[in-house]
């Protein structure tokens, strides 16, 4: 468990096993953080395809091309929108 990787408290006599067994720690949580996301993803798409909304923008609610589907298939955004929210964020970060 996650919670049992977080709480391991092994003590290293040098410090660059230490820094090392940090920096490894620090990518598995990265890894379980980024695998959590996708199976998130995953469901969200799920309950699109179940609701009758998958491919369709959560923005302007359009149809999104079978191109972009097929190359982002979790994607719920248009690339039109997309590109707005990404022009938004370089504009304002963090507040898009």
């Amino acid at each position: 468990a996650t919670a049992d990787f977080i709480s391991d408290e092994s003590n290293y006599s040098d410090s660059i096993d230490q820094a090392s067994a940090d920096i490894d720690k620090s990518f598995m949580l990265q890894m379980k953080n980024r695998e959590r996301n996708i199976l998130a993803q995953i469901d969200g798409a799920l309950n699109r395809i179940d609701s009758g909304s998958f491919g369709n923008c959560e923005r302007c609610d359009e149809s999104i091309s079978e191109a972009r589907i097929k190359a982002f298939p979790f994607t719920t955004l248009c690339i039109d929108c997309k590109s707005e929210l990404e022009s938004e964020e370089q504009r304002f970060p963090g507040r898009a």
